[in-house]
């Protein structure tokens, strides 16, 4: 399911590879920038292409002469405390002397990315007279953006750069961050942030007057504003997993809703239990032809070592399940088929017609131990069974995994039980695509989420879903766009706004673009972005519709440059 909502994002974009050929990335190939065979690491290319990226940053960005380069030599190249030479190689030089409007970098860990980043910013702020007001650095995480800046009010002392901590702090951020201090004119002040509630205390959002887009000295020295300081903590795509009282009674009211108001959502949420209760299929891997091989000796050895689980689960209060029936009529096992092989379940889940297979328990051995006829080797016996059961049996198999396992097949099979009289049952449950669950509502919310970052409205993916999609993909797309829709509507009665909203209003294609001031646009002219095959389409869009806004508005005058590493 998420190759076709991927290959609609690229439809979106305009970057099918049937139809659309994206352009090449300029890339720096020899020198410690690009990664040796030897050094193990593949370095991602970026998986999206900026749209547009020739039309945008056609030609020179920067006038840079031989004088310029000869001038900054005296700041790039030193001698340290032991006498040693110091400065950047030649790859390094390419990209701190840079002259077009757009260029990406190939850099593989530890050749010097933010040091030549930090001598890109202070060459460009000394030799080009650049100001930092009109230059953006943006990292990923909060680390890499604490060293950066560390590295750069260090390197700016050495260059006799004059630049304050506030000074870095407001130069180099998170796209978040960013996106806060732009929004300003967008966002009402009053309006809340969904990812602070419960967790930043809300402030007045700081307000300025704007001349020629550039900030005064002392307003470029004022530390961040709490809201904007605390963005910086959010790292790479937006993810829920420490949920505040506050946002999660937002989520459960959204589930609550949608499950009150609508049938097809209420079917499609046991659609997705029933999904969620049968462990997912495995591809048959090497492992799987391997062990299939043996699949005649682990016959023989079946009956017995489901005698051993059965006994050592049933110790641990484990077994059996209520719900799950151990045997048949007759008394005999229920039983799978491998490749015309039988081999046998611990017990069957009528009503979903789901085998349950038992796993490894507490304190399993790898030692052999004698069972009936058989000497087994349980944590070995129980594992490869696992894998020729997942990988070649076309029944729907429950392998319960540990005793916490056990304990949610229990209750889940209790909701079962009862579910026509619940409303909005808190049940846990698995999309399409992934192996773990989650609490109903969390599950949709990480999977609209993860929609907004390839930059769709997770509200209406079902108007957008194919037609040969499964009943259970089906089941997944509708209750995620009905769950969204009324999470949209709760937050703005609420007076509350996500990041990717705000991501999405200063995205390419806006009508929102233009209630931004010309200073928040030149505030970003000059952008450089460090792990840029990290960023999302959402993202791509954001910048896409900033650069272009302030390339429209400035009728030419003040072209944006890109630079990603």
């Amino acid at each position: 399911m998420f190759h076709r909502i991927w290959k609609a994002i690229l439809e979106l974009l305009g970057l099918n590879h049937n139809n659309v050929p994206p352009p090449k990335p300029r890339v720096l190939h020899s020198g410690p920038l690009h990664p040796t065979a030897s050094s193990g690491e593949s370095i991602k290319q970026p998986q999206v292409e900026l749209k547009k990226k020739k039309a945008l940053y056609e030609g020179q960005g920067f006038d840079i002469s031989s004088e310029h380069i000869q001038d900054a030599s005296s700041d790039l190249f030193w001698d340290d405390d032991q006498g040693v030479h110091q400065g950047p190689t030649e790859d390094q030089m390419r990209v701190i002397f840079n002259r077009p409007s757009a260029a990406s970098v190939l850099a593989g860990a530890g050749s010097g990315k933010s040091t030549t980043l930090v001598s890109r910013v202070l060459f460009l702020r000394k030799y080009m007279d650049v100001p930092f007001e009109t230059m953006a650095v943006f990292t990923f995480t909060k680390k890499s953006r604490y060293d950066f800046i560390n590295k750069l009010l260090k390197e700016a002392k050495r260059w006799n750069v004059k630049l304050s901590k506030a000074g870095a702090e407001r130069l180099v951020r998170t796209f978040h961050s960013k996106a806060l201090q732009v929004s300003k004119d967008l966002i009402k002040p009053e309006e809340r942030i969904f990812e602070f509630l419960g967790k930043v205390k809300p402030s007045a959002r700081e307000t300025r007057t704007e001349k020629a887009g550039e900030l005064s000295n002392s307003e470029s020295d004022k530390p961040l504003p709490p809201e904007e300081d605390a963005a910086n903590q959010i790292e790479g795509l937006i993810r829920i997993d420490d949920e505040s009282p506050e946002q999660l009674d937002i989520l459960r009211d959204a589930y609550a809703k949608s499950y009150a108001s609508d049938a097809e959502f209420r079917m499609s949420i046991a659609t997705l239990f029933d999904y969620t209760m049968t462990t997912g299929s495995r591809p048959m891997t090497e492992d799987f032809q391997r062990q299939a091989t043996f699949i005649d000796k682990m016959k023989k050895l079946d009956s017995d070592l489901c005698d051993h689980l059965e006994d050592r689960w049933r110790s641990q209060g484990s077994w059996p399940i209520l719900g799950v029936t151990p045997r048949t009529k007759d008394g005999s096992r229920f039983q799978l088929n491998v490749m015309n092989t039988p081999l046998f379940a611990n017990g069957y889940i009528e009503k979903l017609d789901i085998y349950v297979v038992l796993g490894l328990y507490d304190g399993i051995s790898k030692k052999p131990i004698s069972v009936g006829t058989s000497e087994l080797k349980p944590e070995y016996d129980a594992h490869n069974k696992r894998l020729v059961l997942l990988a070649g049996c076309k029944n729907k198999i429950r392998y319960v995994r540990d005793h916490k396992d056990a304990e949610e097949l229990r209750q889940q099979l209790e909701v079962l039980g009862g579910q026509q009289g619940l409303a909005a049952p808190l049940i846990k449950l698995r999309l399409p695509g992934e192996f773990g669950s989650k609490i109903a509502y969390l599950a949709l919310f990480g999977f609209g989420v993860f929609a907004e970052n390839l930059g769709l409205g997770p509200d209406k993916l079902s108007e957008q879903l194919p037609p040969d999609s499964s009943k259970v993909e089906q089941a997944a797309i509708y209750a995620v766009s009905k769950f969204f829709s009324e999470f949209y509507g709760i937050l703005k009665s609420q007076g509350i706004v996500t990041f990717n909203q705000i991501f999405t209003r200063l995205g390419q294609g806006s009508n929102d673009l233009e209630k931004i001031g010309i200073g928040s646009l030149i505030s970003v002219r000059h952008l450089m972005i460090d792990e840029f095959q990290d960023v999302s389409p959402l993202i791509v869009k954001f910048i896409l519709g900033l650069h272009n806004e302030l390339a429209q508005r400035s009728n030419g005058d003040l072209p944006p440059t890109l630079l990603c590493v």
